[in-house]
């Protein structure tokens, strides 16, 4: 259905908004229609679409029937009234529309009826969509001459014996690294309480929020943007009441909310620590397999941090040689503001079996010019 089929929202938009969001509906029905949309116009779709579905709901349900105090509903309607927060998206329409039916055939019920049903195409629309987003694939011809070197495969040997030194440098920084992140979205929550509370009681020439959500507050302080790395936990953390007095959704902490930091931040601890040894194992093992007389791991320094985990490691060689890999967790997001983490790995002090040093190798000469060097009593002698 075109955008015209959606005067309810269209109403409601300025002149270069309605254009937008009459480009979003095209979009969106061409990658219907494709059976496909590139991830990242979905993502750019996605807040000017829920932008418009906000405002539309304010102007045609919130004000004139759920936040209206003129409005004359009985009882047992405002109950029923109270039970909506938000505004309607893809993933609560079944809940929107039970609360509707609860609300019986009064004019607020007929109009909130209406609203969604009118909108329910354009959310089915969305929630399509999102089932067929693709990321977008790089091209073989535009890799750059320097692409990512492609070690050897190790044997499950060595694998085996990287693994069991890479968790002994994890185990160690796993419960550091969970109170960190216990720490660290404790303080993103106590931040959004306080903007909640400064919410509820504006300063002279701010616009109150009648649902400062963790939506909004990401949006906020994002400058436009909710990143899913604030709001989520937010979600998680936090519940809401309507309250009837003063017309407004108010937010809190969950009850229990020190128990589900305490969960969350053992996950993600977990694999953040899952990730680090997967990762370093796919650049050493490579290089311990080829050398064939691997003696251990050193752990030379650790430094956990709520980002992730930096480490210096130095890995023996029966034959002398050695070399130290400094590895690290690194968090970074996307042009679109997706988190993402990398896990850098550098190798430096590089000695050779013949007591040779190189400051710095990177991760080929390991797999080439490191493993080439032969020991002293593999060397040629000349021939008498």
């Amino acid at each position: 259905m075109p955008a015209k089929d959606y005067p309810s929202i269209l109403r409601h938009l300025s002149e270069r908004r309605a254009e937008q969001f009459h480009d979003i509906v095209e979009t969106l029905e061409a990658a219907r229609t494709a059976g496909a949309i590139p991830n990242a116009r979905y993502n750019d779709a996605k807040l000017p679409f829920s932008r418009a579905i906000e405002e539309a709901w304010d102007q045609e349900i919130q004000r004139p029937y759920l936040w209206n105090r003129d409005y004359p509903a009985g009882d047992a309607e405002r109950d029923a009234m109270n039970a909506f927060s938000g505004s309607p998206a893809p993933h609560l329409m079944g809940s929107f529309t039970k609360k509707a039916i609860a609300l019986g055939d009064t004019p607020a019920g007929v109009a909130v009826r209406e609203f969604l049903e009118e909108i329910s195409p354009l959310m089915e629309l969305m929630a399509h969509c999102k089932t067929i987003t693709v990321k977008r694939q790089p091209k073989a011809e535009e890799q750059r001459p320097s692409e990512v070197y492609s070690a050897p495969a190790a044997s499950g040997t060595a694998m085996g014996q990287v693994n069991d030194a890479l968790n002994a440098v994890t185990k160690e920084a796993r419960d550091h690294l969970a109170s960190l992140i216990y720490a660290r979205e404790e303080r993103v929550l106590n931040r959004y309480l306080k903007a909640v509370s400064d919410n509820m009681r504006p300063e002279e020439g701010k616009r109150q929020l009648r649902d400062f959500s963790p939506y909004a507050f990401a949006r906020q302080i994002g400058h436009g943007h909710a990143s899913a790395d604030l709001r989520k936990p937010l979600e998680e953390l936090t519940q809401h009441r309507y309250d009837q007095e003063k017309k407004i959704v108010v937010y809190k902490a969950r009850d229990d909310y020190r128990n589900i930091l305490q969960d969350r931040s053992v996950k993600q601890a977990d694999e953040l620590c899952a990730a680090f040894i997967d990762r370093n194992l796919a650049k050493l093992a490579s290089i311990v397999d080829a050398k064939g007389n691997f003696s251990g791991i050193e752990v030379i320094g650790h430094a956990p941090n709520p980002a992730g985990m930096d480490a210096r490691l130095r890995v023996n060689f029966d034959d002398g040689s050695h070399f130290e890999a400094r590895t690290s967790v690194v968090w970074s997001a996307s042009p679109l503001g997706t988190p993402f983490t990398r896990f850098p790995v550098t190798f430096h002090d590089v000695v050779t079996p013949d007591g040779e040093m190189t400051r710095k190798m990177s991760q080929k000469q390991m797999n080439e010019d490191f493993i080439a060097a032969s020991r002293p009593d593999q060397e040629t002698s000349p021939s008498p």
